[in-house]
Protein backbone atom coordinates (compact mmCIF):
# COMPACT_ATOMS: atom_id res chain seq x y z
CA UNK A 1 0.00 0.00 0.00
CA UNK A 2 1.45 3.49 -1.07
CA UNK A 3 1.14 6.38 1.58
CA UNK A 4 -2.09 7.94 1.67
CA UNK A 5 -2.78 11.54 0.84
CA UNK A 6 -3.26 12.81 4.71
CA UNK A 7 0.23 11.29 5.57
CA UNK A 8 1.78 12.81 2.46
CA UNK A 9 -0.26 16.04 3.67
CA UNK A 10 0.85 15.66 7.32
CA UNK A 11 4.42 15.26 6.28
CA UNK A 12 4.49 18.48 4.18
CA UNK A 13 3.26 20.57 6.95
CA UNK A 14 5.92 18.91 9.94
CA UNK A 15 8.65 19.61 7.04
CA UNK A 16 7.21 22.82 6.79
CA UNK A 17 6.79 24.05 10.54
CA UNK A 18 10.01 22.50 10.88
CA UNK A 19 12.19 24.81 8.20
CA UNK A 20 10.37 27.70 9.53
CA UNK A 21 10.81 27.10 13.59
CA UNK A 22 15.09 26.32 12.63
CA UNK A 23 15.11 29.46 10.12
CA UNK A 24 13.87 31.42 12.80
CA UNK A 25 16.14 29.90 15.50
CA UNK A 26 19.01 31.25 13.81
CA UNK A 27 17.73 34.35 13.31
CA UNK A 28 17.57 34.36 9.49
CA UNK A 29 14.22 35.57 7.72
CA UNK A 30 13.23 34.09 4.85
CA UNK A 31 15.10 35.98 1.90
CA UNK A 32 18.05 35.21 4.12
CA UNK A 33 17.56 31.56 3.57
CA UNK A 34 17.12 32.33 0.18
CA UNK A 35 19.75 33.90 -0.55
CA UNK A 36 22.21 31.59 1.34
CA UNK A 37 20.26 28.32 -0.32
CA UNK A 38 20.42 29.88 -3.92
CA UNK A 39 16.44 29.73 -4.33
CA UNK A 40 14.06 32.29 -4.63
CA UNK A 41 11.78 33.37 -1.57
CA UNK A 42 9.00 32.34 -2.67
CA UNK A 43 9.72 29.05 -2.69
CA UNK A 44 10.67 29.44 1.15
CA UNK A 45 7.06 30.57 1.36
CA UNK A 46 5.58 27.80 0.05
CA UNK A 47 7.75 24.84 1.61
CA UNK A 48 7.06 26.74 5.20
CA UNK A 49 3.28 27.13 4.64
CA UNK A 50 3.11 22.97 4.01
CA UNK A 51 2.41 23.74 0.28
CA UNK A 52 5.03 21.32 -0.76
CA UNK A 53 7.85 19.44 0.06
CA UNK A 54 11.23 20.37 -1.59
CA UNK A 55 13.09 18.38 -3.97
CA UNK A 56 16.24 17.27 -3.36
CA UNK A 57 18.33 19.50 -4.13
CA UNK A 58 16.62 22.31 -2.87
CA UNK A 59 15.97 19.92 0.23
CA UNK A 60 19.94 19.70 0.77
CA UNK A 61 20.69 23.91 -0.18
CA UNK A 62 18.20 24.08 2.70
CA UNK A 63 19.92 21.53 4.88
CA UNK A 64 23.22 23.44 4.13
CA UNK A 65 21.49 26.80 4.03
CA UNK A 66 20.64 25.74 7.65
CA UNK A 67 23.46 23.49 9.46
CA UNK A 68 21.15 20.48 9.04
CA UNK A 69 22.20 17.18 8.53
CA UNK A 70 19.75 14.72 6.60
CA UNK A 71 19.46 11.34 8.42
CA UNK A 72 18.30 8.41 6.20
CA UNK A 73 17.30 5.33 8.37
CA UNK A 74 15.79 1.85 8.07
CA UNK A 75 11.87 1.86 9.77
CA UNK A 76 9.45 -0.44 10.23
CA UNK A 77 5.82 0.47 8.98
CA UNK A 78 3.97 0.53 11.54
CA UNK A 79 6.74 2.63 13.49
CA UNK A 80 7.35 5.19 10.31
CA UNK A 81 4.54 7.80 11.06
CA UNK A 82 5.59 8.08 14.55
CA UNK A 83 9.37 8.25 13.46
CA UNK A 84 8.87 10.68 10.87
CA UNK A 85 7.38 12.77 12.86
CA UNK A 86 9.73 12.09 15.64
CA UNK A 87 12.06 13.20 13.46
CA UNK A 88 10.69 16.04 12.14
CA UNK A 89 8.92 17.78 15.52
CA UNK A 90 11.53 16.61 18.04
CA UNK A 91 15.03 16.33 16.45
CA UNK A 92 16.98 18.88 15.07
CA UNK A 93 16.79 21.70 17.94
CA UNK A 94 19.78 24.54 17.70
CA UNK A 95 20.75 27.14 19.50
CA UNK A 96 23.85 28.13 18.32
CA UNK A 97 23.89 30.80 15.05
CA UNK A 98 25.24 30.00 11.95
CA UNK A 99 28.91 31.89 10.45
CA UNK A 100 29.51 30.47 7.45
CA UNK A 101 26.36 28.81 5.52
CA UNK A 102 28.06 26.93 2.46
CA UNK A 103 26.72 26.74 -0.82
CA UNK A 104 26.66 23.24 -2.30
CA UNK A 105 28.76 23.06 -5.56
CA UNK A 106 27.50 20.96 -8.55
CA UNK A 107 30.12 18.16 -7.83
CA UNK A 108 29.07 17.64 -3.96
CA UNK A 109 25.25 18.04 -5.37
CA UNK A 110 26.12 14.82 -8.04
CA UNK A 111 28.24 13.03 -5.33
CA UNK A 112 25.16 13.20 -2.82
CA UNK A 113 23.10 12.40 -5.83
CA UNK A 114 24.39 8.86 -6.17
CA UNK A 115 24.93 7.92 -2.67
CA UNK A 116 21.42 8.64 -2.12
CA UNK A 117 20.73 6.62 -5.01
CA UNK A 118 22.91 3.50 -3.55
CA UNK A 119 20.86 3.79 -0.28
CA UNK A 120 17.89 3.15 -2.43
CA UNK A 121 19.03 0.70 -4.58
CA UNK A 122 20.59 -1.12 -1.75
CA UNK A 123 17.76 -0.90 0.71
CA UNK A 124 15.39 -2.47 -1.93
CA UNK A 125 17.72 -5.58 -2.32
CA UNK A 126 17.94 -6.17 1.44
CA UNK A 127 14.21 -5.78 1.30
CA UNK A 128 14.51 -8.50 -1.49
CA UNK A 129 11.91 -6.01 -3.89
CA UNK A 130 12.54 -6.28 -7.48
CA UNK A 131 11.91 -2.67 -9.33
CA UNK A 132 8.79 -3.49 -10.37
CA UNK A 133 7.52 -4.52 -6.12
CA UNK A 134 8.84 -1.62 -5.53
CA UNK A 135 7.18 0.72 -8.30
CA UNK A 136 3.53 -1.35 -7.53
CA UNK A 137 4.63 -0.53 -3.40
CA UNK A 138 5.41 2.92 -3.83
CA UNK A 139 3.37 4.04 -7.05
CA UNK A 140 6.47 5.26 -8.90
CA UNK A 141 7.68 4.14 -12.87
CA UNK A 142 10.05 1.99 -13.18
CA UNK A 143 12.32 4.41 -15.56
CA UNK A 144 12.00 6.86 -12.38
CA UNK A 145 13.45 4.39 -10.10
CA UNK A 146 16.15 3.33 -12.29
CA UNK A 147 17.21 6.21 -12.94
CA UNK A 148 17.41 7.55 -9.21
CA UNK A 149 18.70 4.59 -7.94
CA UNK A 150 21.96 4.97 -10.94
CA UNK A 151 22.18 8.46 -9.51
CA UNK A 152 20.79 9.54 -12.42
CA UNK A 153 18.26 11.77 -11.35
CA UNK A 154 17.65 13.34 -7.67
CA UNK A 155 14.23 12.76 -6.72
CA UNK A 156 11.88 15.71 -6.01
CA UNK A 157 10.17 15.75 -2.62
CA UNK A 158 6.80 13.69 -2.95
CA UNK A 159 9.16 10.63 -4.61
CA UNK A 160 11.30 10.76 -1.57
CA UNK A 161 8.53 10.26 0.67
CA UNK A 162 7.21 7.81 -2.07
CA UNK A 163 10.44 5.89 -1.63
CA UNK A 164 11.39 5.83 2.15
CA UNK A 165 7.22 4.63 2.16
CA UNK A 166 8.11 2.10 -0.13
CA UNK A 167 11.28 0.88 1.60
CA UNK A 168 10.86 1.11 5.26
CA UNK A 169 12.75 4.20 5.75
CA UNK A 170 12.56 7.18 6.90
CA UNK A 171 14.43 10.86 6.60
CA UNK A 172 14.77 14.10 9.13
CA UNK A 173 16.96 16.57 9.61
CA UNK A 174 19.59 16.76 12.77
CA UNK A 175 22.17 19.60 13.65
CA UNK A 176 25.10 19.57 11.22
CA UNK A 177 28.10 17.71 13.11
CA UNK A 178 31.34 18.65 13.06
CA UNK A 179 32.55 16.68 10.28
CA UNK A 180 30.24 18.72 8.36
CA UNK A 181 27.93 15.92 6.34
CA UNK A 182 25.61 16.95 4.90
CA UNK A 183 23.61 13.40 4.52
CA UNK A 184 24.17 10.14 6.70
CA UNK A 185 22.64 6.72 5.62
CA UNK A 186 21.93 4.01 8.28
Amino acid sequence: MSITHNEYEMIKKMIGDFLQQRREEVGLTQAGVAESAGIRESTVQRIESGKFIPGGKTLLRLCEALSLQLIFQASSKPNLKKEMQAGWVQRGQFTGTIDNPGTLDDSQLEKLITQLGNYFFERRKKLRLTPEMLSEIARLGIPSIQRIETGQHFPDGKTIVKLCYGLDSVFYPMERPADGSLVTFG
